[in-house]
């Protein structure tokens, strides 16, 4: 039995499941025939689903993924140039949270979102953790102000460069400069030996940080954590990830407790054109 199935009272025979594969997998003569695999095509599918959401008439389906599961686009909920540059364009990294914690359904909302982030050949590697506690987004903070507190020690160049020694004192006297004192944390973490994770991973995280701005809510990407993930066992043991894992990025969230009303100014792009 093929993989692909194609309802040939809804087929037009117009290509356009063979025009949108990305791995040239369908074969069809526009106008005179039904799309076809061709030979080994089930092995080469990526499973992207590009072949099914580009049929108009949605006549085919693949035995891992059906028509009737990719939800159709609505027009009404189309969103132009100039609403999605407002959008990018006055995302803020926040750094001052509201301490109530937000509903889980919001942050689900959120990973909802972000699993559609673009993978490598659509592998998909990433998982979630979900620091919903922030009595332990401040355990973890800890750690990373003894990491700090370790570089110095050493007299680690990176310590210099990141002004630890400021960044110590100010956790010391009760100010959290590492996580911002924020109600939760996310990290992204995937397979160590994964070469399509650190790519998709931030992917995946600016894509969370944007949705969290269209949803009012806010996130700051979490380096000196992140910095502080690949370096300190004691940080490592505490996240206590499956087994071959590793961080790949993390953001803040919450609920922002200051509010923006203006777009400031960044540098002309940088551009060659050939």
């Amino acid at each position: 039995m093929s993989f692909l199935y194609v309802n040939e009272s809804k087929c037009k025979k117009d290509g356009a499941c063979a025009m949108a594969c990305p791995m040239g997998l369908l074969q069809v003569e526009p106008g005179q025939s039904i799309p076809k695999a061709i030979p080994g095509a089930e092995t080469l599918c990526l499973q992207c689903g590009h072949c099914l959401c580009a049929c108009p008439h949605a006549a085919l389906s693949l035995t891992t993924l059906k028509m009737e599961d990719c939800v159709p686009l609505k027009k009404e909920l189309h969103v132009g140039l100039e609403q999605a540059a407002q959008l990018l364009k006055s995302r803020r990294s926040i750094r001052r949270y509201k301490s109530e914690p937000l509903e889980r359904c919001d942050i689900e909302a959120l990973l909802e979102t972000a699993r559609y982030a673009p993978t490598g050949k659509n592998t998909q590697p990433l998982s979630w953790l979900v620091v919903y506690d922030a009595a332990l987004v401040h355990t973890l903070a800890a750690h990373v102000a003894d990491w700090m507190k370790d570089m110095l020690r050493q007299q680690h160049p990176m310590a210099a460069w990141l002004q630890m020694d400021t960044l110590v004192k100010t956790w010391d006297a009760g100010a959290d400069l590492l996580l911002r004192h924020a109600p939760h944390l996310i990290v992204a973490h995937a397979p160590k030996a994964n070469p399509m994770a650190p790519q998709s991973a931030t992917i995946a995280l600016t894509t969370f940080e944007i949705a969290a701005a269209a949803a009012g809510l806010g996130a700051c990407w979490a380096g000196f954590f992140q910095l502080a993930a690949g370096m300190w066992e004691p940080l490592q043991k505490a996240l206590n990830l499956p087994e071959g894992h590793i961080s790949h990025g993390a953001l803040m969230l919450g609920r922002p407790a200051v509010k923006y009303y203006r777009i400031p100014t960044r540098k002309q792009p940088d551009v060659i054109w050939r």
